[in-house]
């Protein structure tokens, strides 16, 4: 007999077994969107838990899935048995098993590809073999080292071998075979005639794959705590002490001093005996945060990202898995840490877009560590300067989170002074001479006099933003995008940055013939070559993504500056979020209403937010800042709020704007895309996919406030050589938008017996 339990919010029936059971649920790493089940054999009934993984056949092949638990015995017959389990105990704890299957209903993620995003790269996995052992599925590293060393005074050994055999008896073992000679000062030789005397016996050890790079050093830290961090702290142990789920919405200026707060709450649950998560948005802060993290917790710290390979990757989550690690930072994929007794999760720069996964499955890694909050009955704390609206407008006007706000940086320092230099009156007075504006020089000039430093920041990497004929206006797009190309002068390319495509600089314009090639729109590599040039004297370095591309590459780039060895540092977006250099006096913002013109309801907000990270960075010292806006549009109320810092006025205002136009938080939105090879295809299967979704709203409706727009083309309309069509929906009910999403798929499904090519983006954050 089985005990039948209905989960509420995923509708999904989950039998717990009286007894072993006779079928188990199995998720494979397919676009299925379902689970398949599988016998379990006589003999196996004990290993068939659910979380450990098994190997089961699949039409004609052999697949690694995940068990997730015992399925009622329906009577199908021809069932296939599951051939071996892989583990010996489970790699998903029961919560993660539970979060893995609420994101698959919420998200409409196949469940297999959601659980194989939860697991490092490898342990759910296409190829199999009905004799797969679990070291055909695990990831050791296994290297030959010295694991012991026999001490017989009888054996005569020349000089060199008696000599290198006593070092070896120094040191710890195992020692690893690999460079020993060099690390002794002899040669191979040597290490070979001690191994045939068996003097020194070998075998094969597991490496730990060190995920560390060069120049994660300890930062100072435990500094006296302001007034702010010490309220803020003590409302957030209160809610530590509970024991219970509880949400709070950290809001603190730049430089107010939320990471020690989180690291002493986090010291608090450790002295508790738990564990904690945090959540940082981008790779290139996790080691600067990790680094600092190190320095408080030591070992008992573990990163998480994809920058890491796959061996450190699975390093890394076996140490968390085995109970070794009680503190886990890291990225988006970090929010599945198989952490026990997870006490408390911290979500920095909670309003990144960086949080939400571009491809299948495409969760929401701030809204997951939300929901594993609740499942772990922990405290998940969002921190940011300028929270997301809808972050906000909960907090504050809805009190779904606690509100805890932090009004002042440390040590009573001031916040930058932001001004505006207004390009139009540049350009009417001066032309377009450069990228940078005379009073941008002119402060850049004085900083650099006085031996302080500048962070220059510009949303746009490359060297220009397009390639234009002067004479005909043609310009290069990609070929498997409807995309501008963006010169690269370093490589002297072309380059899409969506696909990667590239091609060579043409000498001609490919239409007319012409010789009136222009380069337009300045990128980062322009913006290097302009200062090395106005500033020969200083030291100018670059971050983007294409200084960075090399593993080491962002942390090398950082650590030059931090230790002074670079004046003037031009970047994206990567240096606008969570850099502490208090030496950076002058912040200088190009192109600050770039992002402005984006055909999407948060360009707005991301350029409000932009502008007030960046301006952040200044000022962190004892030295004031300041930070100058180049922009052709400083009227706008984006813009002029972030020059006053002022989030409150920002917020009233966009909320308002929200309001009347229905978006977000006053509903739910969804974003449907249709996306194939065949232009005409791609149309006429997004026109039928509108029209069962408008039926089947008729059908749901009145209460549920639906709104439907589209089928037409997305705003990029080719993708990586597809065409791509898109429907948005709009519902003041986010259950009904549900329901009406999930019956439309499953009847695009039975009406054409194959949905791929289309996806739904549930709480889109891109609409591009």
């Amino acid at each position: 007999m089985n005990r039948e339990i209905k989960n509420q919010e995923t509708g999904i029936t989950e039998s717990t077994p009286s007894s072993s059971p006779r079928l188990v649920g199995v998720a494979v790493p397919l676009g299925a969107g379902r689970f398949f089940s599988y016998l379990v054999p006589e003999g196996m009934e004990e290993q068939a838990r659910p979380g450990v993984r098994a190997v089961v056949p699949f039409g004609n092949r052999h697949l690694v899935g995940l068990v997730t638990g015992a399925e009622k015995d329906t009577g199908l017959q021809n069932l296939k048995s599951l051939v071996s389990i892989l583990d010996s105990e489970p790699v998903l704890t029961e919560k993660l098993i539970e979060l893995g299957l609420w994101l698959s209903w919420y998200y409409l993620a196949p469940p297999g590809e959601m659980f194989k995003c939860m697991l490092p790269p490898g342990l759910l996995s296409k190829k199999a073999s009905p004799g797969d052992k679990v070291s055909d599925h695990w990831p050791e590293r296994l290297q030959k080292a010295v694991i012991a060393v026999r001490d017989d005074t009888t054996v005569k050994l020349p000089a060199k071998q008696a000599e290198v055999l006593a070092r070896i008896k120094e040191q710890e073992l195992p020692l690893l075979l690999t460079g020993m000679a060099r690390r002794m000062g002899c040669s191979e030789s040597v290490i070979t005639a001690l191994r045939k005397k068996e003097l020194i016996a070998t075998g094969n050890v597991t490496i730990n794959r060190s995920p560390w790079e060069v120049g994660d050093s300890a930062i100072p830290a435990k500094h006296k705590l302001t007034p702010e961090q010490d309220s803020a702290l003590d409302e957030i142990s209160r809610l530590i002490d509970r024991t219970e789920y509880s949400s709070v919405l950290l809001h603190g200026v730049t430089a107010c001093g939320k990471t020690e707060v989180y690291l002493r709450a986090i010291e608090k649950v450790l002295e508790q005996g738990g564990t904690a998560l945090t959540l940082v948005p981008e790779i290139g802060l996790t080691p600067q945060v990790s680094g600092m993290f190190r320095s408080w917790f030591g070992d008992r710290v573990a990163i998480l990202h994809s920058r890491l390979s796959s061996g450190e990757r699975f390093d890394q989550w076996r140490r968390i898995r085995s109970g070794s690690v009680q503190v886990v930072v890291g990225t988006r994929s970090a929010v599945f840490a198989p952490l026990e007794n997870l006490r408390l999760i911290i979500v920095d720069e909670e309003h990144d877009s960086s949080y939400k996964q571009g491809d299948q499955p495409r969760y929401n890694g701030r809204d997951t560590a939300l929901k594993r909050g609740q499942l772990e009955k922990a405290v998940v704390i969002l921190g940011s300067a300028t929270p997301q609206l809808e972050t906000y407008n909960n907090a504050v006007n809805k009190g779904v989170h606690r509100y805890i706000k932090m009004e002042n940086r440390i040590l009573s320092r001031p916040l930058p002074n932001v001004r505006v230099i207004d390009m139009r009156e540049e350009f009417r007075r001066h032309g377009r001479e450069s990228p940078l504006s005379g009073d941008l020089r002119d402060a850049i000039s004085s900083r650099l006099e006085r031996d302080e430093q500048v962070l220059i920041f510009l949303n746009r990497r490359g060297y220009a933003a397009l390639v234009l004929c002067r004479s005909c206006g043609y310009t290069e797009t990609c070929d498997n995008c409807s995309i501008r190309l963006t010169y690269h002068q370093e490589k002297n390319l072309l380059v899409c940055h969506y696909c990667g495509f590239s091609k060579r600089v043409p000498v001609v314009c490919p239409d007319c013939g012409k010789q009136y090639i222009h380069y337009h729109g300045d990128g980062t590599e322009r913006v290097q070559e302009e200062l090395e040039r106005l500033f020969p004297e200083a030291n100018v370095d670059r971050l983007d993504r294409d200084t960075t591309r090399r593993k080491g590459g962002f942390n090398a780039i950082l650590g030059r500056f931090r230790r002074r060895e670079t004046d003037i540092l031009i970047g994206t977006q990567m240096i606008a979020k969570g850099h502490d250099f208090p030496e950076v006096t002058l912040v200088g913002v190009l192109n600050g209403d770039q992002g402005l013109g984006r055909p999407d309801f948060r360009a707005v907000e991301r350029t409000f937010q932009l502008l007030t990270q960046v301006s952040g960075r200044a000022g962190r010292g004892e030295k004031p800042g300041e930070v100058l806006i180049q922009t052709y549009s400083p009227e706008h109320y984006g813009i002029r709020t972030a020059l006053s810092h002022d989030f409150v006025k920002f917020a009233d205002r966009e909320l308002r704007t929200r309001r009347r136009f229905s978006f977000p938080p006053y509903v739910a939105l969804a974003n449907i895309v249709i996306r194939g090879r065949v232009q005409e295809t791609v149309q006429r299967r997004a026109q039928d996919t509108g029209r069962i979704i408008r039926v089947l709203a008729k059908e749901i409706q009145p209460a549920s406030g639906f709104r439907i727009y589209g089928p037409a083309p997305s705003v990029i309309e080719k993708l990586e050589k597809d065409f791509r069509y898109q429907l948005i929906l709009k519902s003041t009910s986010r259950i009904k938008l549900h329901e009406l999403l999930k019956e439309s798929m499953g009847r695009l499904a039975e009406s054409s017996k194959n949905t791929s090519g289309i996806y739904v983006d549930i709480d889109p954050v891109d609409m591009m």
